[in-house]
């Protein structure tokens, strides 16, 4: 079981937060000269935090803040965003003996004092080096921060230990925590957070005791908290994804309460074992719809779609913009299911599916799969509408498109294939929506 995890009151009003310190870095649209896109942190004494922000073109527009006492870390993806779920930045983890001072915690040790060693720039990031003690463990550790994209703040944490531990074996499956995702949800209308996932699966969360019991936990890289807008309390909390190197058990823990100032959840990826080293990308983003790029090969007839604005700026040639395709969602939801994305190199195909049936049976080679492209429905939902796919016999190509007009215009040799999926016309869409 876990407690109330305390947490400071950090300010939310991020606009009025004071960076004094500024490191100039070239930005992806600047150059050696421009000064406009730049790393700024602040050292708050009184909060005991370093608090860090990235302004492009002269605007701040992500934030995030590190508390020294705890070493709790959050991250907002736009000025929009406002502070949610925490990544406990050192590890926690059940020991036969009392953790440090925390008499009242049991045997669990988590969130402890850290220090700040050394802020510099390496390239375009900001790379931030830390150290602390928890339980007799000695922690050091390196967050690089990158250039923030469209609705997208992330950083890699690397993380190393020294020193040993007797952990406590009746909690298997929580022994050692690399990571833990510390937030809040007291009711269905007052949270941080409003759903789990761990890789595909989703888990809604209770209001008290187990999201997934440990003998029931899955093993995955990829886990996180879903963020959101609850009607009584915030607007726009951020998801949180945690991306491990390696495949982690994943579980995590209530604490039935009613204080909107605590945070009541852990969610967490663990090991039987004390790991002397991880590495994990912690990633924050809007829980709504968001544009789909779309791009026009005339030489060979394939269209691509992509939600990244960072691939969208480094579409090769003789590939032509042709504006936005649809809106989608980033981050995975309940009822929201992966598009799965495949390359075929031989045609220049990039070809999309929602089916994981289809996925299994698609020709690997020539195609080669890339993952998942974005997140969208399999089912009529509020404001959701049909995404049409049609083949050409001839080409081997797939296109889709959400237009009637196109829909009702295609000729031959395209066939029509009927409905690929739905979504969104419009930006700033919900993604959390249950389908009944």
């Amino acid at each position: 079981m876990c407690t109330i995890i305390n947490r400071k009151n950090v300010c939310l009003l991020l606009m009025a937060v004071l960076f004094v310190f500024s490191l100039s870095v070239k930005g992806s649209c600047g150059s050696e000269s421009d000064d406009s896109n730049v790393w700024s942190y602040n050292n708050n004494d009184k909060e005991n935090t370093l608090e860090i922000s990235y302004k492009f073109n002269g605007t701040a527009t992500q934030y995030a803040v590190i508390d020294l006492d705890d070493s709790y870390f959050r991250m907002v993806y736009n000025s929009n965003s406002t502070w949610g779920t925490s990544v406990i930045l050192l590890p926690s983890f059940w020991t036969k003996s009392i953790c440090d001072d925390n008499d009242d915690r049991d045997s669990l040790c988590q969130g402890a004092p850290i220090e700040i060693s050394t802020v510099q720039i390496d390239g375009d990031d900001l790379v931030i080096s830390i150290k602390g003690t928890i339980g007799g463990l000695s922690a050091q550790g390196q967050l690089q921060f990158l250039p923030p994209q469209y609705n997208s703040f992330s950083a890699t944490v690397n993380m190393t230990i020294s020193g040993d531990v007797d952990l406590d074996t009746s909690h298997t499956g929580e022994m050692f925590k690399p990571v833990t995702l510390s937030s809040m949800h007291v009711s269905s209308d007052k949270w941080d957070t409003q759903l789990a996932f761990a890789g595909s699966n989703t888990f809604t969360i209770p209001q008290k005791e187990w999201i997934m019991q440990p003998q029931d936990s899955v093993t995955k890289r990829r886990f996180g908290l879903v963020g959101g807008t609850s009607a009584n309390l915030k607007t726009n909390a951020p998801t949180v994804e945690i991306v491990f190197a390696q495949p982690l058990q994943i579980a995590g823990w209530v604490t039935a309460s009613d204080n909107t100032d605590d945070d009541n959840i852990g969610f967490w990826a663990a090991s039987n074992q004390l790991l002397n080293s991880w590495q994990y990308t912690v990633t924050v983003k809007p829980h709504y719809s968001v544009p789909i790029y779309r791009f026009y090969n005339a030489n060979n007839t394939d269209h691509f779609y992509t939600i990244s604005e960072e691939e969208a700026t480094t579409v090769p040639q003789p590939y032509e913009y042709e504006g936005i395709g649809y809106y989608a969602c980033n981050t995975i939801g309940q009822n929201v299911l992966p598009l799965y994305r495949f390359h075929n190199p031989n045609t220049g195909e990039h070809f999309f599916t929602i089916s994981r049936e289809e996925k299994n049976t698609v020709p690997q080679p020539p195609y080669e799969y890339e993952g998942t492209g974005y997140y969208v429905y399999n089912n009529a939902t509020e404001n959701a509408y049909p995404v049409y796919r049609f083949y050409n016999p001839d080409s081997q190509l797939h296109f889709f498109t959400m237009s009637e007009t196109e829909k009702n215009t295609i000729s031959a040799p395209y066939i029509y294939e009927g409905i690929a999926f739905y979504t969104f016309k419009e930006e700033g869409m919900d993604c959390y929506r249950k389908i009944e």
